[in-house]
C-alpha cells in the first residue's frame, strides 16, 4: 500500500506518519524517497506530543496545549467590555506586563 505523503489533512490539520516498527515522522522527514524504514501509515496529530524519529523535531499538532507562563511586557494594549442590556462599550487601555490568552 502506498501511502500519500501530504503535510495538512482537509480542514488544516497536520498529518504525523509512521512505519511498520513503530517508528514516527515529520512531514519532512516522510516525504523523502529514501525514507527508511518504509512509510507504512499517516494520522491526524490532534494533540499529542511526538517527535519524529528522522530529524528528532517535534512534530506540528493541531491543538498545542496552552501555555500557562505566557506573558507580554512593556506593551500598551486594551480590553473591552460591553455594558449588559446595552450598547455601551469600556475601552480600557493597559501598560506594562499581562497575561496572553491567545485566540485563534
Amino acid at each position: 500500500m502506498s501511502v500519500v505523503i501530504e503535510k495538512y489533512a482537509d480542514g488544516g490539520y497536520p498529518f504525523f506518519f509512521f512505519s511498520e516498527d513503530g517508528s514516527t515522522w515529520c512531514f519532512d522527514c516522510a516525504k523523502q524517497e529514501d525514507a527508511e524504514p518504509p512509510i507504512t501509515g499517516r494520522q491526524i496529530n490532534y494533540e499529542d506530543e511526538w517527535h519524529c524519529d528522522g530529524c528528532g523535531k517535534e512534530i506540528e499538532m493541531a491543538y498545542p496545549p496552552d501555555d500557562e507562563n505566557s506573558t507580554i511586557t512593556g506593551v500598551t494594549y486594551q480590553t473591552l467590555a460591553v455594558q449588559p442590556g446595552t450598547t455601551t462599550v469600556n475601552i480600557a487601555t493597559h501598560q506594562g506586563t499581562g497575561a496572553v490568552n491567545w485566540v485563534n
